[in-house]
């Protein structure tokens, strides 16, 4: 597989396109050859499904086969559902999630409306009918988003995660500011 020419990053509640280990991938995807756009989301403090989901399709737009998407935290299951809607005949090159669920978390009650609609087995299986690659990346402590939210999302998926130890919830507050696994994921 060769590295994407196009990775789009969905960002997570509370976070914006110039947090966590964002600018660090943008910068190794520019020495590969690629780049990364990270979709500002608006209201990330509020976030709305309708809201997210638009600004989602909007930075998007048509994808290919050299387009991969990334999802962290909540952006996991923005970026999923944006998939599992795609209209037949769409291909993206991969789906990646970091810290990924697909349900509500008991560890954010205010995002319940967010998460009112758990992505179910027929989502992932569109999922896998679009993506060319799907992968999954989470930390054995995440506080925020607990082992087993994101195990019970990669199961669903079929995919085996990589489970990276005492990795938190890979916020730059934690010390990432660089995610090797994520570049690493993207070269497959």
């Amino acid at each position: 597989m060769s590295f994407p020419s196009r990775i789009v990053i969905v960002h997570g509640y509370q976070a914006h396109p110039a947090a966590h280990w964002f600018p660090w991938l943008a910068a190794q995807a520019a020495e590969r050859g690629g780049r990364v756009e990270v979709v500002a989301l608006p209201d990330a403090d509020h976030p709305t499904r309708a809201g997210w989901d638009a600004a989602v399709a909007d930075a998007i737009g048509e994808p290919d086969a050299g387009t991969w998407v990334i999802g962290h935290s909540l952006g996991s299951i923005t970026a999923l559902r944006w998939a599992a809607a795609l209209p037949a005949g769409s291909h993206v090159g991969g789906v990646l999630l970091v810290a990924g669920f697909g349900e509500r978390l008991h560890t954010i009650p205010e995002l319940d409306e967010y998460l009112a609609e758990s992505f179910t087995a027929g989502d992932a299986a569109r999922v896998q009918q679009v993506a060319g690659t799907v992968r999954a990346i989470h930390s054995d402590d995440d506080a925020i988003v607990p082992p087993p939210y994101s195990e019970r999302i990669a199961a669903l998926l079929g995919v085996e995660p990589l489970v990276v130890p005492g990795g938190g919830h890979f916020l730059d507050r934690e010390g990432w500011l660089e995610h090797p696994e994520v570049l690493a994921a993207l070269h497959g």
